[in-house]
């Protein structure tokens, strides 16, 4: 079964100076790795743990078995020198920490470690850059002259949720919609699917298809409530809930 696996950084240390800090960029970077691996072939495993500490213990997986659903590395981390490090460097210092770990990793539980080597390398060719791909892709409307995808761009404390139109002539307009937690999980309950209803109306809906935002390729839209077992306030306060700030007029 392909899967993409979850990436997840934590820290054990109770020194670390901007704790919070570094827990801002080590989901970050978690981001990076979990979307640019490829997927893999693998029955039950769902996550790659990754512990830092200031303890001498390095380079530890476990569990030993195979066919875990969790797997976890131990290794050693510098945190008083990324605390003094610029944010380009945080970056960097996290990146090349975690790709030494999961290359580990994978070894440890049979997967092919030049996956890592090309997640790696992207995310460093991309300049830390993470846009990802939302509601199946590019879509094209029936004619082929225009382009409507749905992307998140990841920031270090939110993703931006935004769709764009471009056609033959690489015109392109941005609508932003959403800024939200940098979890794919809450933002794909906001915007879950999307298909062009016509030529000229890209419709995108949240998980439970009660929110619908119709737009235009001019950038102009509009939006349809359809309540299930509650109000529409009730959808729009969940809405509410689930992003930091809402872009369009809600």
């Amino acid at each position: 079964m392909q899967k993409r696996l979850y990436i997840q950084i934590v820290a054990t240390s109770n020194q670390i100076a901007g704790y919070e800090v570094f827990i801002r960029y080590a989901a970050f970077v978690s981001n990076l790795f979990t979307f640019n691996l490829p997927v893999v072939t693998i029955k039950h495993t769902q996550k790659l743990l990754i512990e830092f500490s200031d303890s001498i213990i390095t380079g530890f997986a476990f569990p030993e078995e195979k066919g875990q659903s969790i797997y976890t590395i131990q290794e050693k981390f510098t945190f008083a020198e990324f605390s003094n490090a610029s944010p380009l460097e945080k970056k960097s210092m996290l990146t090349d920490s975690v790709y030494k770990s999961l290359l580990n990793l994978y070894e440890h539980i049979g997967l092919n470690s030049s996956d890592v080597e090309l997640a790696y390398k992207q995310i460093i060719t991309n300049h830390f850059i993470l846009s990802v791909q939302l509601c199946g892709g590019v879509k094209q409307n029936k004619k082929g002259a225009i382009k409507a995808s749905v992307t998140a761009e990841h920031f270090l404390d939110y993703a931006l949720i935004r769709v764009t139109f471009s056609n033959d002539k690489n015109t392109v307009i941005q609508v932003d919609l959403f800024k939200t937690v940098p979890v794919y999980y809450i933002y794909t309950q906001l915007v879950n699917s999307a298909k062009w209803i016509n030529n000229n109306v890209f419709a995108i809906s949240n998980n439970s298809k009660e929110f619908v935002l119709n737009i235009e390729p001019n950038g102009s839209y509009a939006i349809a409530y359809n309540p299930k077992l509650r109000s529409t306030d009730g959808l729009k306060e969940e809405i509410k809930s689930l992003a930091k700030e809402i872009l369009i007029d809600f």
